[in-house]
């Protein structure tokens, strides 16, 4: 069987991380293989890896500007890790978030109570119809039930890249000086002065006590701040507007306008804004962010909508992830518990092939590069693929080149970094189980690009799926 997909470029660009040191082959299994390679000696491996941006180990700086990585923990003994010395962020069922260093992770790995430690998938800002299509007017008129639907007395909690706090529309139209937003929690700024973190403002009982990074602001802050005394003490943006625009089709009143004509579904709903990032956002970010609108919902006791505009291309997409399970975690917390999450934009675009490979038969996945200008400098022409099967049954995988090259991977395999396939570029793929997903199904996956005398090479890969078992095999990519 044969597939193709013809593919635009990505350009992937993050921070590559390296930090030796050797692990046993039980620990090692503990870390995803992008964690791996943070403290594995990659000289044992006795082949050539390739440092390059393109690792997608991501990290923050903490309070001390000390290097951490913000990781999930699966636990079923999470006191055991904390006993350790690993402070988490939130605490879930069977998992917790962390911001850990180099070292913790090397503790991790060799800790009993500890059973995987990965960073998951980076999300990204998604949005599409307007809200003037959905007929929102009509219930926010009283046409059910002779009640206004209107947010009165809930909160909309947007996740997103932030908000503009000066906007009309999230002020009360009746006294512009009065704010509409309840809390701003801007995870992306370490405190300075007199700021505090979620953890550290004494409005807040004991339950917020993870979460110990990024500013908070409260609606007096905020109303100090439009009335100008005192003044620039509220840092926060929305540099990217994505946040804001969700947050004003969520729950803008209009105000901006005298008709209100351009009102969201929830015009007099409290808003509250996390800004988990400024162009995409960290799994655990917004695991954290999560857990900050459980602990909202009980301390303000009012239904809570949480409003999630954005998403993924990667992962199983089937609702075994820890993202997914925290989301369910969210809206089984508490009656009155709503999450949203967006369906995508990508409907129209030519991104996914599925197939079948029948029992101890080959199928094809072909990548087509078409003829392009190579970017300037290395790692930064570049394609990706993520392909899940329907089980975790025994297959090897292995990679063609335009030219006839090539990477084989078992069952299981990792190489640890990227490696020369030819002169045809660099490859970094694996074929595991992905420790994220309680599925226990099958990932494969690759990113293949250019390099020091090896550019990106024009024209068909072919990733050979090669099926060992004595059953058919279905996989989506």
């Amino acid at each position: 069987m044969h597939k193709t997909i013809y593919k635009s470029l990505l350009l992937l660009m993050i921070p590559g991380i390296l930090f030796s040191k050797s692990l046993t082959g039980t620990s090692m299994a503990k870390l995803s293989p992008d964690l791996q390679r943070v403290i594995e000696d990659k000289s044992s491996k006795g082949i050539q890896i390739i440092d390059t941006p393109l690792s997608r180990v991501r990290t923050v700086k903490g309070s001390s500007e000390e290097v951490l990585y913000p990781v999930t923990i699966r636990s079923t003994d999470i006191e055991a890790v904390k006993a350790a010395g690993i402070k988490t962020n939130s605490d879930y069922p069977g998992f917790s978030t962390a911001r850990v260093t180099a070292e913790q992770l090397l503790v991790l790995s060799e800790l009993d109570a500890a059973n995987n430690v990965f960073q998951g998938d980076v999300l990204y800002p998604l949005n599409d119809l307007a809200v003037g299509l959905s007929g929102a007017d009509l219930v926010q008129d009283s046409y059910l039930n002779s009640t206004a639907y209107d947010g009165t007395d809930v909160i909309v909690l947007v996740i997103d890249t932030g908000i503009d706090w000066t906007h009309l529309d999230f002020r009360d139209p009746a006294d512009p000086t009065k704010s509409r937003i309840l809390y701003i929690w801007d995870q992306t700024l370490t405190v300075t002065g007199s700021e505090k973190t979620p953890a550290t403002n004494t409005s807040h009982g004991s339950d917020f006590d993870g979460l110990t990074y990024g500013v908070e602001y409260t609606q007096t802050n905020i109303e100090d701040e439009i009335d100008g005394d005192p003044a620039t003490f509220v840092r926060t943006k929305d540099s990217n507007g994505h946040g804001t625009e969700v947050t004003g089709a969520a729950a803008g009143n209009g105000a901006s306008l005298t008709s209100r004509k351009y009102k969201g579904m929830a015009p007099d709903a409290d808003i509250i804004v996390v800004r988990a990032g400024v162009d995409s956002f960290e799994d655990a970010n917004v695991k954290d962010a999560l857990k900050y609108a459980e602990y909202i919902a009980d301390e303000a006791t009012k239904p809570l909508v949480v409003n999630l505009s954005l998403g993924s291309q990667s992962n199983a997409h089937d609702g075994t992830s820890t993202l997914d399970t925290t989301v369910n975690h969210f809206t089984s917390s508490g009656n009155g518990r709503v999450a949203v999450v967006a369906g995508g934009n990508a409907g129209n675009e030519d991104i996914h092939v599925t197939g079948t490979v029948g029992a101890t038969d080959t199928g094809n996945v072909v990548v087509n590069v078409p003829s392009f200008e190579p970017t300037a400098g290395t790692a930064n022409d570049a394609f990706y693929l993520e392909l899940w099967w329907n089980n975790s049954d025994n297959i090897t995988v292995k990679l063609v080149s335009p030219n006839s090259s090539s990477v084989t991977r078992t069952i299981g395999q990792d190489a640890g970094g990227f490696v020369y396939i030819g002169t045809d570029g660099i490859v970094d793929m694996n074929n595991i189980i992905d420790s994220d997903h309680g599925n226990g199904d099958r990932m494969t996956e690759l990113i293949v690009a250019d390099y020091t005398s090896a550019e990106l090479a024009e024209g068909d890969w072919t990733l050979q799926l090669i099926n060992n078992s004595s059953s058919t095999m279905t996989y989506h990519a």
